[in-house]
């Protein structure tokens, strides 16, 4: 190893340390929300780390929502899961720090949602399939129902790595979301997108729920660039005195 690697080595902090090998006994011994941990004195005895060094180690933990750490006489060490909102906020951070485009975000949901649409007209439960049905029933284009019914078709897939994507995704877009950019013909044309989708994914129509959604993202690229958002950021710098904003359709 070069001197400059040697350098630019990191060598992990106490609390990195203990704070990995406490995931790794969560997770390996198949740790489920509301168990709890050793205490923390037993902990610190257990691996032999100070006692600052443990309490960061849980603070980090439960910045990452793997943990709670609630003191007191009933206190204790108690596993969580960890929401996906958490995932979302990063996520929108990193792509306001690199710029990232619509359009980057269009082509990943021109790859993404067709697929996902598919998936769920195979892997749907009966139930899921009528939900859809009666979202698309009950929405009139407005962005929150154009959101819910994007996050419920993940949901539909069964697929936990499919939904979780669609969820960070949809969740970002609708912290930005401003339903006032849809004229009252495009929120028209989205509902009727998804009943179309919706009553293909019932009847188990795999490819007619593919190309509908793909026909359906496509004319949303259409709608972006006629209103010049293509190469704008997909998470928008805020002007003076209005939050970022962005379109789902």
């Amino acid at each position: 190893m070069t001197a400059e690697a040697q350098n630019n080595t990191r060598v992990p902090k106490a609390s990195d340390v203990l704070a990995n090998l406490l995931k790794v006994r969560i997770l390996g011994e198949g740790l489920a929300p509301g168990d709890r941990l050793p205490p923390e004195a037993d902990l610190i005895e257990q691996y032999g780390f100070s006692r600052g060094t443990v309490r960061e180690s849980l603070r980090m933990l439960e910045t990452d929502g793997i943990v709670a750490v609630r003191r007191g006489p009933r206190g204790g060490i108690e596993v969580t899961r960890p929401d996906v909102s958490r995932v979302t906020r990063l996520l929108a951070v990193l792509l306001a720090f690199d710029g990232t485009p619509v359009s980057d975000l269009v082509e990943f949901r021109l790859i993404i949602e067709p697929g996902a649409a598919a998936m769920a007209a195979r892997q749907a439960t009966a139930e899921q399939r009528d939900a859809l049905v009666a979202m698309t029933m009950e929405e009139h284009g407005d962005v929150p129902h154009s959101v819910d019914f994007h996050r419920l078709l993940g949901v539909a897939t069964n697929n936990y790595f499919t939904s979780t994507v669609l969820t960070t995704m949809n969740q970002v877009l609708e912290w930005q979301t401003n339903s006032t950019e849809l004229s009252g013909h495009q929120r028209t044309g989205t509902s009727a997108a998804h009943r179309s989708i919706a009553a293909a994914v019932k009847r188990g129509d795999e490819a007619k729920a593919s190309r509908i959604m793909r026909a359906h993202i496509l004319e949303f690229k259409e709608v972006l660039a006629a209103q010049g958002r293509l190469d704008q950021p997909v998470v928008p710098r805020p002007s003076a005195g209005s939050p970022p904003r962005a379109v789902l359709y």
